[in-house]
């Protein structure tokens, strides 16, 4: 059983574990070949699991809690036979019960997953000629069906990052304490300070060691922002566009150090079941099989450029 799916299991057997556990167990089951950079590997697995579809993150009083979610089929967005990916909390026997109870009709698929410096699950694919079958099979296991796209709803529904720079709660704010800024050349945050306007900062609170980042327009008023928003909008702010769409190959690029935000993310990820593959100079993330149609709304939403 490949790593991926051990760590599966493991969520899913908690419910509900800390980072702390995490990367404890992360640690006894790489069995002391802990890779070159752990903390890395543990967040980039972090996120893959996210993007699949199989947990939730939440923070409790300070401390992160990753949370399995429940098993559920959903649809890809893609022309041809319904396909469709199992998400969610899931044990070997989830996937035997299924096989077992799948009509000729039905074809389930298990594609390994290979991201670079961390790991994911298999995909498990259940592909059929109409999704009224498959919808019939997640019944019979008592799995929920998510028929339609998904990936689009996610698309549309997360934020953007016009809606913070057009928001009302940018203001004067006496702070102190910025630890590091957005690098524009590296696209990089860079310990020190910077005084010119537009920038993105991280605030450092030495109370309770807490890392705010706030985003400052050209008049020197800012807004906290999550940090993966905080880059695009940013970048949005200088005019600068990092993400390419490829329509003849379906395929969105994005810069390694640019990790879209959480939900953006799932819903390039559920366009395939897959996660994204790195390109052969180790620069970009290459997010596969995605239609034009969520690619545009992705690219609008963090660059206003298509």
């Amino acid at each position: 059983m490949n790593l991926g799916n051990k760590v599966l299991y493991l969520f899913s057997s908690r419910s509900v574990i800390s980072m702390r556990r995490l990367k404890r167990d992360l640690s006894y089951l790489l069995d002391k070949n802990d890779p070159e950079n752990f903390d890395f590997f543990v967040w980039r697995t972090i996120r893959n699991f996210r993007a699949l579809g199989h947990i939730e993150a939440n923070v409790v009083n300070r401390e992160e809690k990753f949370i399995s979610t429940n098993p559920a089929i959903v649809r890809l967005p893609l022309v041809g036979p319904v396909e469709c990916v199992l998400t969610g909390s899931r044990f070997p026997k989830t996937i035997e019960k299924l096989k077992s109870s799948a009509n000729r009709d039905i074809e389930i698929k298990i594609e390994e997953n290979r991201p670079e410096k961390s790991v994911a699950p298999d995909t498990i694919k259940i592909i059929s000629d109409t999704s009224d079958k498959i919808a019939s099979l997640a019944e019979e296991n008592e799995i929920e069906f998510i028929d339609g796209y998904p990936a689009f709803d996610l698309a549309n529904f997360a934020s953007s990052c016009s809606d913070i720079i057009n928001s009302d709660e940018w203001r004067k704010r006496d702070l102190s304490g910025f630890q590091s800024y957005f690098d524009i050349e590296n696209y990089r945050f860079k310990k020190g300070s910077e005084d010119s306007n537009p920038a993105l900062k991280e605030h450092f609170n030495e109370l309770d060691h807490r890392r705010t980042y706030y985003i400052f327009n050209d008049e020197g008023e800012s807004v906290p922002i999550d940090k993966d928003y905080g880059r695009y909008a940013f970048l949005s702010l200088k005019e600068e566009n990092c993400l390419d769409y490829i329509p003849e190959s379906y395929e969105l690029k994005a810069p390694l150090s640019l990790p879209f935000p959480p939900l953006l993310e799932r819903a390039l990820t559920l366009c395939s079941g897959k996660c994204p593959r790195l390109n052969t100079e180790g620069t970009h993330y290459i997010y596969s099989e995605i239609p034009r149609e969520i690619g545009k709304i992705v690219i609008n939403k963090l660059s206003g450029e298509f």
